[in-house]
């Protein structure tokens, strides 16, 4: 994380991609390090870790995000730069109220939603037979595509299914 900060310590915007980018070339990663992908596939490691690293620093408030895709720091973030820290950690990053709230939150279980209906008293909508997509395969995906749009369909065309 700290790397990231001071990476926007000129108190410009930043790309977060130019940030991935920048800090690729200061920690010289090779080509392949670069592209190295999550085991999931969705996304480069490097993107991922400065993007969680982002995510940290503005639920402490010393990064902002003025628009979508971009970094600043902020005026908490210069007082934390100008402590001169060797690292940053999530652990150093619970002195702040609005990360401890982030972290809170994190923490907490998140409401069974089934009790919602219960809140409503209106049952909810039965679930429609969908094709179990494991089972599609290369020449049968536009199929199962084809299928799950219907099912869609038919659920959201259901006044039962449609959520005031």
């Amino acid at each position: 994380m700290l790397p990231l900060l001071k990476l926007a310590a000129d108190g410009h915007e930043h790309k977060k991609q130019d940030a991935v980018t920048a800090l690729s070339d200061q920690f010289q990663l090779t080509e392949e390090e670069r592209s190295e992908m999550l085991p999931s596939g969705g996304s480069a490691v490097m993107s991922n870790r400065i993007g969680w690293a982002s995510t940290y620093l503005k639920k402490a408030g010393v990064l902002a995000s003025p628009k979508r895709g971009y970094l600043k720091i902020t005026p908490v973030g210069l007082d934390l730069l100008a402590e001169n820290p060797v690292s940053i950690s999530s652990a150093s990053l619970e002195r702040y109220e609005s990360f401890r709230e982030f972290r809170a939150l994190k923490k907490t279980k998140p409401e069974d939603p089934s009790s919602l209906w219960n809140l409503t008293q209106i049952t909810p909508p039965r679930t429609p037979s969908v094709p179990h997509t494991s089972n599609c395969g290369r020449a049968s995906r536009t199929k199962c595509f084809r299928q799950l749009n219907r099912t869609l369909r038919v659920s959201l065309s259901e006044p039962s299914s449609i959520c005031w």
